[in-house]
């Protein structure tokens, strides 16, 4: 059975939303936990789409996590077997990477609740056709990247101009969190509650973030809801394809 490949860095990024969404679709999922082992390869046979997720670490940081290394080969062989391909957050800086643009630090972190604008070119888009302009996103994030030459963007902020983007015609990244979802929001905050103290130059306000949590999902989940069904629709055919 050909399932969705899912990469995790760390052990409290977990899929969100996603697990239910690949399994609505009725899809499978392998995943595998890079900061305990990663493979020679992927298994591309059984492949039907590949999600990269986020993470504390910079996309050049391969240096001293070798698996960085691995994961932008393993991205421009997705590409290149025209396998979907989904980055989130630092797996949408590994995907521009891997198409050779710059990853670097953000002006200033964007953290917690923030409105993206979707540019004219997300109108002609599969994932983000027919949305507002402005949504509701969850951000936690405090690095950037160029365009990836040939991408297409698709949509901004004030804070990051680069917040989402299309390379080919199934080859996406997302710098914000569309896998969000309670718990894990829960967990994030509560894991830098237990570390402020050695967390410098973070811009994080729990109880703000907290407090915007209650209208900002029931904002948010339509948008991701909209956007992740459609990847596993995208990961679906594909499926059927190979």
């Amino acid at each position: 059975m050909k399932a969705v490949i899912v990469l995790r860095h760390e052990p409290s990024v977990s899929m969100g939303s996603l697990a239910d969404t690949l399994a609505a679709a009725g899809l499978g999922v392998r995943q595998f936990d890079l900061f305990e082992s990663f493979p020679e390869s992927l298994p591309w046979s059984e492949a039907a789409g590949l999600i990269v997720l986020g993470g504390t670490m910079s996309a050049n940081d391969g240096d001293r996590l070798p698996f960085l290394v691995a994961e932008l080969h393993w991205i421009r062989a997705a590409i290149q077997r025209q396998v979907p391909l989904l980055g989130i957050c630092l797996g949408a800086q590994l995907l521009a990477k891997a198409l050779g643009a710059a990853v670097y630090r953000n002006a200033q972190q964007e953290i917690g609740w923030h409105q993206v604008e979707l540019l004219a070119t997300a109108g002609y888009d599969r994932l983000f056709r027919g949305r507002s302009t402005q949504e509701t996103v969850f951000q936690w994030h405090g690095g950037t990247f160029d365009l990836p030459p040939g991408a297409v963007l698709l949509a901004q902020s004030p804070l990051c101009r680069h917040q989402a983007f299309r390379y080919g015609a199934q080859s996406y990244g997302l710098q914000f969190h569309v896998e969000m979802v309670p718990e894990l929001m829960e967990n994030w905050l509560q894991e830098y509650e237990s570390n402020e103290s050695t967390c410098s130059g973070s811009r994080v306000e729990p109880a703000a973030i907290r407090a915007a949590a209650t209208a900002a999902f029931p904002a948010m989940r339509s948008f991701s809801h909209c956007l992740l069904e459609r990847f596993a629709e995208l990961c679906k055919e594909s499926r059927q394809k190979q």
